[in-house]
């Protein structure tokens, strides 16, 4: 019997492939979506970077850090 392989190699186009218009407008909304995705993650670090600075660290517990927070306002 006979082994199957794959002897020839299938040529590639030099021609840039066309999409059509709601194929780029799918792909354009999906790089926005991410980047808007990036930048809310970005700035939800931000927050929590800022939160960790003024967590306790002196010992005291959560709920006295929490009552701190909570009186200060």
């Amino acid at each position: 019997m006979k082994p199957m392989t794959n002897t020839k190699a299938r040529q590639l186009s030099s021609v840039p492939n066309t999409h059509r218009e709601s194929t780029l407008r799918a792909i354009g909304q999906k790089a926005h979506d991410v980047t808007a995705r990036i930048e809310f993650l970005s700035v939800e670090g931000k927050k929590m970077a800022e939160l960790i600075k003024g967590a306790p660290g002196d010992g005291s517990s959560r709920l006295d850090y929490l009552h701190k927070q909570l009186t200060s306002m």
